[in-house]
């Protein structure tokens, strides 16, 4: 789950959590700033797991 806080870039009502789903729902309407914030915040991971696929052949 992506913490909406003050320095992010989606904001939601009272600083709450906005689910995963309900984040690429709003991507996938094309909102590119929730696109961003998913990109940024899982980056690295998607890096690592490729990563480690590759050197696993």
């Amino acid at each position: 789950m992506v913490k909406a806080n003050n320095s992010d870039v989606v904001k939601a009502n009272n600083n709450e959590n906005i689910t995963d789903t309900e984040l690429v729902s709003r991507a996938r309407f094309g909102d590119k700033k929730v696109f961003s914030c998913l990109i940024k915040h899982y980056q690295s991971m998607a890096k690592g797991i490729a990563l480690n696929m590759l050197r696993n052949q």
